[in-house]
């Protein structure tokens, strides 16, 4: 680290201020660590010392600058350590093995100098190096260059937990600390041993904060730097240098796991040229760090010079034959993954197996790079065609990677197991188990949140295949809201500049894709499987460096392995009856006929222009059932439940703003679905006289926005009124509305949090209200009746008011709703007091909209159910579930909506209604078209309130978006096209 420049006092109060803010941020993070405060005090003082001695201010400066950054990193550490022990109860017993652990501090133990165990778990590493940094700070400050040493340990043992940042900031400390020991003449006593991490392709492995902590030496106390006398002497500069080759070659390591490529570059080159003239190109040194190159290479297309590169690395280690046995198996497992890239299974199967054995050899059947190895031949085996053999391989990695507690193997391990258990077409387990590996790279993403956007954007894209694979598996199952949301979670955080009714500021569902019930039931299943390996793997660890053992420890280490492997048989048992319990996938039988028969009956008292579309939707085709008064007829499409579930998905995201808020033009694919839904009925339709179509939707059918198909001229909502009809509908299809309507207007405006999702305020729901509820406080509104606004919107209320049957024919509620996939019980409407209403809440009523003409579902996704319980039963959303509650009709959405053109639509909606005496199913069709023409734009005709101004910034314009005509902002389907019509629509 150079010395500190500027000018004097302007200069030295800056570094005092830093160490302020240091001291601050550390007293914050670890309360616990009671001397953290006297050292920090100590910095301040001698800031202060160093400003009234201008000769030493300088260095000083640095030094303390240096002590404080070391002081705040073990803070962040501890911090880390607290929350892995909170995550998982059981590590605490875990670190309490740890030699030198006490109950009442075990994560202290680590201070005194106790032997490594390379076995440790995770947390019992981290608070092993933590303790020896630690140590050696408060024992000899920064002058100590063993410190180097602790450093680069302390940034492998974080590295394997997944947190990067920190990480990172541990290399950069070691090579200031290094730094401050080529200007001092000093280097530690074991700095020719300093090594070089050998980097593996497949995952962020273990097996390298083996290989530099196990030749770790004795923590020693060099001389403080104000007691030197000699000269520096030129063999340690010669040792700091390969010391520091070797941190920064650690640092490229973890630059290429975080897909920092161009970063790792810089420091390969530059920790290449130390070795080449310190040690040779020959040296063992030059082939791991060829090695790591070849993989960077590998990792960036440049496959020649990555295979190049592999082959120099291996000749060197195979002259070194059984010393170099470890290091031989990481290139041999690269060289291998290189040929699978190629397309060359043979020589990639016998390079994988030859790595197996090496390392197997060295540290046992039971380690993270074996478990490595076995995903690796698993996907050999896969690419082959043998699922079988691919499934064994991979069940024994995952229950490694369950041991060792390896998060990175563990996800690469469940993605590509998925990926075996589809090709068995087994899509349920394939399922739960993609969902398991996107929440575990979601916590590692979470991790990262604090090193800045760009880093944590590149690690995205190196996991982006992960969740594209499972977005596929769930839209070819027609779970498009559950692969939506899987998608949400690639977008950036900021992805909406203006209000929208939804959980999106949540954090993107709470960071954490959603199981079902059932899915759910079985995870715990495999986690009760799981936790006895972790608590036998942390015994036999702390028995294993155990040195001399007692006849009776010796034979208890011995039993100990047994129940490891007879823990792992029961996981991989478990494993397999989990993936058998979702039983075998079936074609989904076609609905009886019988109930659009009795639909036809019905059609014949609906009127004129009335007619029904019942839709079966199987693995390989469309069927479309048009029912007129009088006739049916049957057309069928070649398209299967998986391609028309694909379809749906790419449109409904082409309907909704991308991660910068652009809209983009949705009619080609608007077009290409019209042909395949709408296309085969338009004759008959227009020989019908058709003008409302009934709508019986099966599978993905049911998240299609009918009314913003397009037939090549315009959008179908120019045409027809599309209603949705179920089971729920049937028996009160025919009910004539009340002649004259009052009106419950409930809403949100103010911003709440429920269950740990914050929710964004909506600032158009009051003008909503008061344009819709005429009230003396509110003249100007449509349909006389009350209005209820946040605080006084209560459960207590709702139920109440409902109670007089009829009384309110019409309920309006603006505010937020989440969907849980498969779970009525967190599934919720927030109410206006920030309280959560619960579908299982709802569910347990007894006709609770009774009476109701029309229930309208402001608010988000309304219309979006499905996803099975615990009993396997499907869950309804809460239109469905309010209609079997006694409404009527049901106005819901089927996406997120933009709050200030929902609130003119609605307004519009039951304008026409009243004033016009249209039927409902025609008020919502032509308030849709007024948005879509502009015929009622802000700023024009009657002059909406409250909202016009958002709508502005809302559709604000964009380089990539469709161009916003001032005369028509909401003419995008994205505004009008999510809400639909269910039931009654007279």
């Amino acid at each position: 680290m150079q010395p500190p420049t500027g000018t004097g006092e302007e200069e030295q109060a800056k570094a005092l201020a830093e160490v302020l803010r240091a001291q601050a941020e550390m007293e914050a993070r670890e309360r616990q660590m009671a001397k953290a405060r006297a050292e920090a005090e100590s910095a301040q003082r001698s800031a202060r010392e160093a400003a009234e001695a201008p000769s030493a201010a300088k260095e000083m400066l640095a030094r303390r600058r240096l002590q404080a950054s070391c002081q705040r990193e073990l803070a962040e550490v501890y911090g880390i350590e607290l929350k892995m022990k909170g995550m998982d109860p059981n590590r605490e017993d875990r670190v309490r093995s740890l030699p030198g652990a006490t109950s009442s501090n075990p994560a202290k133990g680590g201070d005194q100098a106790t032997t490594f165990d390379p076995s440790m778990t995770p947390v019992q590493a981290l608070a092993y190096h933590r303790g020896a940094v630690s140590g050696l700070l408060k024992r000899t400050g920064v002058a100590n260059p063993e410190l180097a040493f602790g450093f680069n340990g302390l940034a492998g043992a974080l590295r394997q937990t997944g947190n990067y940042p920190e990480a990172e900031n541990c290399y950069r400390l070691a090579l200031q600390v290094i730094e401050l020991a080529i200007r001092d003449g000093h280097a530690p006593s074991g700095l020719q041993q300093f090594p070089l991490e050998l980097d593996e392709k497949g995952f962020d492995r273990e097996e390298a904060a083996r290989e530099f902590v196990t030749v770790a030496p004795e923590l020693k106390t060099s001389r403080r730097v104000e007691e030197r006398e000699l000269p520096p002497d030129p063999d340690i500069l010669s040792k700091c240098k390969v010391a520091e080759a070797a941190v920064r070659n650690n640092l490229g390591v973890l630059l290429r796991v975080w897909g920092r490529y161009e970063e790792a570059d810089k420091e390969y080159e530059t920790s290449w040229r130390i070795v080449k003239e310190k040690l040779g190109e020959g040296s063992f040194e030059a082939a791991v760090l060829r090695n790591n190159i070849g993989l960077l290479y590998d990792v960036t297309g440049r496959m020649v010079d990555a295979e190049t590169t592999y082959s120099k690395a291996l000749a060197i280690l195979r002259e070194g034959g059984g010393s170099q046995a470890a290091r031989l198996a990481a290139v041999t497992n690269n060289l291998a993954g290189l040929y699978l890239e190629k397309g060359k299974t043979e020589p990639a199967q016998r390079l994988l197996l030859e790595s197996i054995r090496l390392i197997e050899e060295q540290h046992g059947p039971v380690s993270a790079t074996v478990g490595l190895r076995h995903y690796n031949l698993g996907w050999v085996y896969h690419l082959q065609g043998k699922e079988p053999e691919a499934e064994q391989e991979l069940q024994q990695a995952l229950a490694i990677a369950t041991l060792v507690q390896q998060p990175a193997l563990t996800w690469a391990v469940q993605s590509a197991y998925a990926k075996v258990l589809l090709a068995q077409g087994k899509p349920g387990p394939a399922t739960l188990l993609a969902k398991s590996a996107v929440n575990r790279i979601q916590a590692m993403r979470q991790d990262m949140a604090g090193s800045g956007v760009k880093h944590a954007g590149v690690f995205r894209t190196t996991v982006e295949g992960v969740y594209r694979q499972l977005a596929a598996l769930l839209v070819a199952q027609g779970r498009l809201p559950e692969a939506e949301h899987v998608m949400e979670l690639l977008k950036d955080q900021e992805f909406s500049q203006f209000a929208r009714r939804s959980a999106e500021s949540a954090g993107l569902a709470a960071g954490r894709v959603t199981l079902t019930g059932y899915e759910n039931d079985r995870h715990q299943e495999l986690e009760r499987a799981a936790a006895p390996l972790g608590a036998l793997s942390a015994r036999r660890s702390a028995l294993k460096e155990k040195t001399p053992r007692s006849p009776d420890e010796e034979a208890e280490y011995l039993r100990l392995g047994k129940e490891i492997d007879q823990a792992a048989k029961a996981f991989n048992a478990t494993l397999v009856r989990v993936c058998a319990s979702f039983g075998a996938e079936r074609r989904r039988e076609k609905e009886e006929v019988r109930e659009a028969v009795g639909i036809q009956a019905d059609l014949a008292e609906l009127g004129a222009g009335a007619v029904a579309v019942y839709t079966i939707v199987d693995q390989e085709e469309l069927t479309l059932l048009l029912i007129a008064p009088k006739y049916r007829r049957a057309f069928t499409r070649k398209v299967g439940s998986a391609q028309l579930a694909d379809k749906i998905f790419a449109f409904r995201r082409l309907l909704q703003p991308d991660a910068a808020g652009v809209l983009r033009d949705p009619v080609p694919a608007a077009r290409e679905l019209y042909d395949l839904v709408f296309r085969p009925l338009a004759p008959e339709l227009e020989a019908a006289g058709a003008q409302t179509i009934l709508w019986h939707l099966d599978g993905p059918l049911r998240y299609l926005p009918l009314s913003a198909l397009h037939d090549g001229s315009d959008f179908v909502v120019a045409r027809y009124r599309n209603v949705l009809y179920t089971s729920a509908s049937k028996a009160r299809l025919k009910d004539r509305p009340a002649g004259t309507w009052r009106v419950l207007g409930l809403g949100l405006s103010q911003p709440r949090t429920v269950l740990g999702r914050s929710y964004s305020p909506l600032p158009g729901v009051p003008e909503e209200l008061k344009g819709i509820v005429r009230s003396a406080s509110a003249p100007g509104g449509v349909i006389p009746g009350d209005a209820y606004l946040d605080d006084a919107f209560t459960w207590e209320l709702l139920r109440g008011r409902l109670e007089d049957a009829g009384s309110y024919p019409l309920v309006h509620i603006a505010s937020h709703f989440h969907f849980e996939t498969g779970d009525d019980s967190s599934s919720y409407l927030v109410l206006g007091n920030g309280t959560p209403l619960t579908l299982r809440e709802v569910e347990d009523q007894v006709n609770l909209f009774a009476g109701v003409d029309l229930l309208t579902l402001s608010a988000c996704e309304t219309a979006v159910g499905g996803g099975k319980d615990q009993d396997g039963r499907e869950v309804d959303g809460l239109s469905i579930l309010a209609q079997r509650q006694g409404a009527k009709a049901v106005v819901a959405t089927l996406w997120p909506v933009a709050d200030p053109s929902t609130s003119t639509l609605m307004q519009r909606f039951y304008r026409l209604r009243e004033e016009k005496r249209l039927s409902k199913a025609e008020a919502l069709r032509e308030a849709q078209l007024e948005l879509l023409r502009g015929a009622n734009s802000p700023g024009a005709g009657e002059g909406e309130r409250g909202a016009v101004n958002l709508a502005r910034v809302a559709a604000r314009p964009s380089a990539k978006a469709e161009p916003v005509d001032p005369g028509r902002p909401y003419a995008h389907p994205y505004y009008w096209a999510p809400f639909i019509l269910m039931g009654n629509w007279q």
